[in-house]
């Protein structure tokens, strides 16, 4: 288990360029989620594997459970995962 995670949040500027000389951003990601509320498009142009990947951000606490399971049933066969921002 690592000490820490590096999360890209594949939105704006930051996806305009994914190197830079030798370095390339998917060879130190761990994540890459797209962090454009409700949308099920992932973040797959920065170069990660697709389990490495969650196509959408969503407020669970808002979220009523029927709503949750609609919104899960787009994602898994998708084989992405999901994040969750608790606000």
């Amino acid at each position: 288990m690592p000490d820490k995670l590096i999360l890209f949040y594949y939105r704006g500027p930051a996806t305009s360029s994914l190197s830079y000389k030798k370095f390339k951003a998917e060879d130190y990601l761990d994540y890459s989620w797209n962090g454009y509320l409700w949308n099920v498009y992932s973040s797959a142009g920065c170069g990660v594997e697709k389990n490495q990947l969650a196509p959408a951000a969503i407020w669970i606490i808002i979220l009523q459970v029927k709503h949750l399971k609609i919104w899960l049933s787009k994602l898994l066969p998708l084989d992405m995962g999901l994040t969750c921002i608790l606000i």
